[in-house]
């Protein structure tokens, strides 16, 4: 390996030198590999797109010598130094739930806000990231379904609330969210701002079938019947037998218009799942 350096400055104008290059013979393919690394990195900065990703389509679009494509990392091999690469230019974890969500993670690529609803229910933050494109998707789909993530949640929030849509025969993710508890008015407040959602754009929240993941669906039965959180080791030790659901009528009575919709739908039965 050849300890030779030359220094420049960020205009790339020659500055000094370290070493020599006496003891080798040129190696024209590491150049080329240098070239390629540094299109690579200042992709995996700027971008938020899955970094195995950027990385085989540079190598596909790049016009590398057989000796150079002999001595390029493969993707797997690659990828831990440019993970390295993104966390250092990747914005720390808040400290409160008081934060400006950057725009890396509020508008797409396309120049689409992703940020869906950024709102306040007592005193508590609820954020909801969806595009327009993918709130259609739900409104315009028969079938839904519902997921709350608990202990994978970030901090200074509760649960990673998800709606998705099944359309031809796949599952496709429509709002993601971060709440900051189990309650019905933490629940009643986000079907608020979809069926608010869904007049803004001329349409109706009105699935046919919904399917909640069944330990989910528990801790939201729970909030709703009792108007208070679910413990956390609730679904844990509640009974894990049938997956199909039914919402009472108690669950009516407390319900915004878009739940009596929902409550009025068909629950087709499930098979038990984890969270």
């Amino acid at each position: 390996m050849c300890s030779a350096y030359i220094h420049t400055d960020q205009n790339d104008q020659y500055l000094g030198r370290s070493g020599d290059h006496n003891s080798h013979l040129p190696v024209p393919e590491r150049i080329e590999l240098s070239i390629f690394k540094e299109k690579v990195k200042e992709r995996i900065v700027k971008e938020t797109a899955a970094i195995g990703k950027i990385y085989e389509n540079e190598l596909a679009s790049a016009t590398l010598s057989e000796a150079a494509l002999a001595l390029a990392p493969l993707p797997n091999e690659a990828k831990s130094s440019l993970n390295r690469l993104r966390r250092q230019a990747t914005p720390p974890l808040p400290k409160s739930s008081i934060f400006n969500v950057p725009d890396a993670y509020s508008i797409t690529t396309n120049g689409a806000s992703f940020l869906f609803s950024d709102t306040i229910v007592r005193k508590k933050r609820v954020i909801l990231f969806a595009t327009d494109e993918q709130l259609r998707m739900l409104f315009s789909a028969t079938h839904i379904m519902m997921d709350g993530t608990f202990s994978a949640c970030v901090p200074h929030f509760d649960q990673v609330f998800s709606l998705h849509c099944m359309k031809f025969g796949y599952n496709y993710p429509c709002v993601i969210g971060l709440l900051p508890g189990r309650t019905v008015q933490i629940y009643k407040h986000v079907f608020d701002l979809l069926d608010a959602a869904a007049q803004r754009l001329n349409l109706k929240f009105e699935p046919e079938h919904i399917i909640l993941i069944y330990k989910f669906r528990l801790f939201m039965n729970y909030a709703l019947r009792t108007s208070t959180p679910a413990p956390s080791d609730f679904g844990d030790k509640a009974n894990t037998g049938s997956s199909k659901y039914e919402l009472s009528p108690l669950i009516i009575k407390l319900a915004t218009p878009i739940y009596q919709r929902i409550a009025a739908v068909n629950i087709p039965k499930a098979s038990p799942t984890r969270d």
